[in-house]
């Protein structure tokens, strides 16, 4: 059984590993992301 995110969001950065980075971080906070650069 998956666990649904709590929360979802749009990242826009034209730094590709900064939204990697980030993207990481919000996903372990059950934060999920979509990248846009």
């Amino acid at each position: 059984m998956t666990s649904t995110p709590l929360r979802t969001g749009l990242l826009v950065d034209d730094d590709t590993l900064y939204l990697r980075t980030l993207q990481r971080s919000l996903a372990r906070r059950g934060v999920e992301t979509l990248t846009a650069t």
